[in-house]
């Protein structure tokens, strides 16, 4: 299963996705990188004895760099090993107030904001700059997108399309959806096949 994805902060065209220990970038054939391996070629920071990930997004601010998620933990990919808790990483970066969640499911650059991100705790979804209220994932894409959600109570992964200015992909399990998109949804590696020139690692659908 896919546990976490992020648009490739300098590319328009592709995207990151992280399974387990491995990364694999959409303009790839088969192969992987351990994330370790990923970021001493990526970034100038240095991971933290981390073997997976929950979430990972493009930092809204920055064409460099992500933001990688571990438990109740944020690391930044130009930091050395320290590491903030979410908590603390949300109020140092953003204007809101973080809801009593000690962990996330899947985070995303907001599109159409150069300085805040959505993060998604079960069926919940929160803005880095909003209070600590939340809405439900099918309200916000109701209110923020013009597609039709599929009857999902959750979300593993979530990034902004690369070439996109106003929509994301959200990832459930093997199955991709756009926040374009009516309520239907594709596999994994035909929504890959369709997008970009890479080839989904073997089992990775």
């Amino acid at each position: 299963m896919i546990s976490a994805s992020c648009k490739l902060p300098w590319d328009a065209k592709n995207a990151a996705l992280i399974k387990g220990d491995e990364v694999w970038h959409t303009d790839w054939s088969g192969q992987t990188l351990s994330i370790a391996e990923w970021v001493g070629r990526n970034f100038t920071g240095n991971l933290p004895s981390w073997k997976a990930v929950d979430a990972a997004m493009q930092l809204p601010w920055s064409t460099k760099n992500a933001a990688l998620f571990n438990g109740d933990q944020v690391w930044h990919t130009d930091w050395s090993g320290q590491t903030l808790s979410i908590a603390d990483w949300a109020s140092r970066n953003f204007t809101g107030k973080l809801p009593d969640w000690s962990r996330i499911d899947a985070s995303c650059k907001l599109p159409w904001d150069e300085k805040n991100a959505a993060l998604f705790n079960g069926d919940q979804v929160w803005h880095t700059d909003w209070p600590g209220q939340t809405v439900d994932i099918g309200e916000w894409v109701g209110r923020n997108f013009t597609g039709h959600f599929p009857s999902w109570d959750r979300v593993d992964a979530a990034m902004q399309l690369p070439w996109s200015t106003k929509n994301a992909a959200l990832i459930n399990g093997n199955q991709v959806w756009h926040t374009d998109w009516p309520a239907q949804t594709q596999n994994i590696a035909t929504w890959v096949r369709s997008n970009f020139g890479g080839s989904l690692p073997n089992g990775w659908n």
